[in-house]
């Protein structure tokens, strides 16, 4: 079937393309995550993938995504992975990964209302106390797309691990218990974006996580760089005033850039910005 499916894949574009032209789109729905070796170079506009298990811990998330980013040469990744509206710690958590990732989440619909479930009807109501926070991670992935997704790519494991919060931990394969770090690069910047699991009580995404993040505040931030840094700032869509980019005063000694980021709660992306050209 694998074999058959890229095939199918490209007949269909071809036939949209014909039919329809700029305004056709052809996606195919990789469930589980099969078969995206195959299926995520064809001619689809997007990989879009349906999450199941045992694709099952918040970092999964992110390591199928920069996958099938390689896989389809960088075109757009869709997530399927449905979480019930009241589980707020969990559609938080996992739309910080998705999203940091530089990918998308298939979860909004009716008004008031977000994908709990395969059978697309079957619609849950958000709490109207949750609503603003939920609209502000998409106002936040449109305002920041161009250090978010658009023209960047996933940075290597070696940029992954030059980013140190102190005594906080960073490493591990799982996501519980630390602060995960996502990088993304563009052409003259970089941008990590910080996922807090400090402290919360599971590491399944479609489980119910009943214990937030524990926040950090006034934390020191070391990074190894190999370039001039002009300039430095964060932002947020865990912020309930506004998600405007702060600057932040830093300082570079010994190729070490370091500075003082305000406050973690759930992501907070930081951005570095290089020299041009260097």
């Amino acid at each position: 079937m694998a074999d058959v499916m890229p095939a199918f894949i490209n007949q269909t574009a071809e036939l949209v393309q014909d039919r329809r032209g700029a305004a056709g789109v052809t996606l195919f729905n990789s469930v589980g995550n099969w078969p995206i070796d195959a299926v995520a170079p064809a001619q689809q506009d997007a990989s879009y993938i349906e999450v199941w298990p045992p694709h099952d811990d918040y970092l999964d998330l992110n390591r199928i995504i920069t996958n099938a980013q390689t896989l389809g040469n960088q075109k757009p990744v869709i997530l399927a992975a449905y979480i019930p509206p009241e589980r707020v710690i969990n559609w938080r958590l996992a739309n910080s990964v998705i999203l940091a990732s530089g990918a998308y989440h298939l979860e909004t619909g009716e008004p008031g209302a977000m994908l709990q479930d395969p059978y697309f009807p079957h619609f849950g109501d958000i709490a109207e106390a949750d609503q603003p926070q939920f609209l502000r991670y998409y106002d936040f992935i449109v305002r920041y797309e161009n250090v978010l997704s658009v023209g960047t790519t996933a940075a290597s494991a070696e940029r992954h691990s030059a980013i140190s919060l102190g005594d906080v931990r960073m490493r591990g394969i799982r996501s519980r218990d630390r602060v995960v770090p996502i990088v993304r690069a563009g052409a003259d910047f970089e941008t990590f974006s910080l996922v807090n699991f400090l402290d919360i009580d599971g590491a399944d995404w479609n489980a119910p996580t009943t214990v937030g993040p524990t926040p950090l505040t006034d934390q020191a931030v070391s990074l190894t760089v190999e370039r001039p840094v002009t300039a430095v700032w964060y932002a947020s869509p865990d912020t309930t005033e506004n998600m405007s980019a702060n600057s932040l005063p830093f300082s570079v000694e010994a190729g070490t850039l370091q500075f003082i980021l305000p406050r973690l709660d759930y992501w907070s992306m930081i951005v570095v910005e290089y020299e041009h050209g260097s």
